[in-house]
C-alpha cells in the first residue's frame, strides 16, 4: 500500500500484487507503457504496448497476469506469465515467460523486501531452444518516501543452442515512491564475461520510470 511500484524491482516482477480494485499505470524509459488491474487481492492483469512515436512503427503487445499463491507471515510468492507479439507488413510472431516470483519482506510493512524471479521463455513458432531468466533484488528503505535498489538479471539458453550467457544486467537506482505515484530513477550496466562492456559510460545506460496507481482504496 505504501509504494506505487511495489509489484516490481526494477524491472523484473516482485511476488507482491495491488489491492482489489487497484489500476497502474507505468512508462518505462519512455517507449514503453503498462496499464494494469487488479479484480482480487492476489491478481493482477497487465497489458504492455509500445509507444507510437512514428507512423510507420510496427506493433508490439504484451498480456500478462501474476497470481499471487503464497501470503505467510514476511514470505510472498506468486506464479507469472506474459505473452506477447508484434506485427508489420502482414508479417508478426510471438513469445513469452512462464515463472516464479519470491518476495521476502524485511519489515512488518515489506517496505524493504528482497526479491526473487525464475522464468523462462518460449516461442510459438519455434522452441528449439529456451531462455532461462534469473533475477534477484533488493530494496531498502531510505526516507520515508525513499527507497534504494539494485537488481542483478541473467539468463541461460536451453535447447539445441544450450549455453551459459556469461551476461547479467547490474542495476541501481533510487525509488521516490509514495501511495499513488512512483518515479524510478537509476543506471544500468552490462557484463559480458565479467568485462563492462560499455565502459565508456561508467555509470551505466540511465533508466527512468514513472508509475501512477490509483482505485477505491487510495
Amino acid at each position: 500500500m505504501e509504494d506505487a511500484n511495489a509489484d516490481r524491482s526494477l524491472i523484473a516482477p516482485s511476488a507482491l500484487t495491488p489491492p482489489a480494485g487497484t489500476f497502474t499505470f507505468t512508462n518505462y524509459e519512455i517507449f514503453w507503457l503498462t496499464g494494469s488491474y487488479s479484480p482480487t487481492d492476489n491478481l493482477q492483469i497487465t497489458l504492455g504496448t509500445a509507444v507510437p512515436l512514428t507512423r510507420d512503427q510496427p506493433f508490439l503487445g504484451t498480456l500478462g497476469a501474476k497470481l499471487q499463491i503464497v501470503k505467510s507471515d514476511r514470505l510472498r510468492l506468486a506464479l507469472h506469465g506474459t505473452i506477447g507479439g508484434g506485427s508489420e507488413g502482414g508479417s508478426g510472431g510471438g513469445a513469452g515467460i512462464v515463472g516464479g516470483a519470491l518476495t521476502y519482506c524485511l519489515d512488518e510493512g515489506c517496505i524493504s523486501r528482497l526479491n526473487g524471479y525464475v522464468g523462462a521463455g518460449f516461442a510459438f513458432e519455434n522452441n528449439a531452444a529456451s531462455p532461462i531468466l534469473a533475477s534477484g533484488a533488493a530494496i531498502f528503505r531510505l526516507g520515508n518516501r525513499l527507497r534504494g535498489l539494485v537488481e542483478l538479471d541473467t539468463g541461460y539458453i536451453a535447447g539445441d543452442f544450450a549455453s551459459t550467457s556469461n551476461t547479467f544486467l547490474f542495476n541501481y537506482a533510487l525509488r521516490f515512491t509514495g501511495p499513488n505515484v512512483g518515479v524510478d530513477f537509476g543506471f544500468m550496466k552490462l557484463f559480458v564475461d565479467g568485462e563492462d562492456v560499455l565502459d565508456e559510460v561508467p555509470l551505466g545506460i540511465p533508466f527512468v520510470s514513472f508509475t501512477y496507481r490509483g482505485g477505491p482504496r487510495f
